[in-house]
């Protein structure tokens, strides 16, 4: 997972803090604009996703439906689904 943080980051999205719960993943990120960031959030939430899967030995969804909670988050969309970036 901390690999799959790590090359997440490039020139136009960086991830500035994270915090892998046992259950969840806290991402603050910055992108210089609204495609870096709703591109930027897609991968990684594939990233985490396969590194989890490799991680579990499994296959399959990992991600929960209801991933936009919190007044202040910004969403960004990624295949219909919407991801909470700080």
């Amino acid at each position: 997972v901390r690999r799959a943080l790590a090359v997440s980051s490039h020139a136009d999205f960086r991830i500035l803090e994270f915090s892998v719960q046992d259950d969840h993943v806290h991402v603050i990120v910055e992108a210089d604009h609204r495609q870096a960031l709703s591109g930027g959030a897609c991968g990684l939430a594939i990233r985490l996703a396969r590194a989890v899967n490799r991680t579990l030995g499994r296959r399959g969804q990992v991600w929960d439906a209801d991933t936009t909670r919190g007044p202040s988050a910004r969403h960004a969309r990624c295949g219909g689904r919407s991801f909470t970036c700080s």
